[in-house]
């Protein structure tokens, strides 16, 4: 899934600037603990958001919508 590769992205991005939008990562998967810990090790807790599943439509629409009105990295 190739998520090391945005981590890393998102963290050179973020060390030059540290006013870039959020990231929110949805779903679960075999890989949460360590994404966790890479968060956690790199200070990122209030910028890397880990959701797990969402499997209700309604909030899963609203994700989306938060993320039109953001920038992207």
């Amino acid at each position: 899934k190739k998520i090391d590769v945005l981590l890393e992205s998102y963290w050179a991005a973020y060390q030059k600037n540290s006013g870039i939008p959020n990231l929110i990562l949805i779903g679960e998967g075999t890989e949460r603990d360590s994404i966790q810990h890479w968060i956690s090790e790199h200070g990122l807790n209030d910028k890397i958001q880990l959701t797990g599943g969402i499997y209700n439509d309604e909030e899963l629409v609203s994700y989306f919508e938060k993320a039109d009105r953001k920038s992207v990295v």
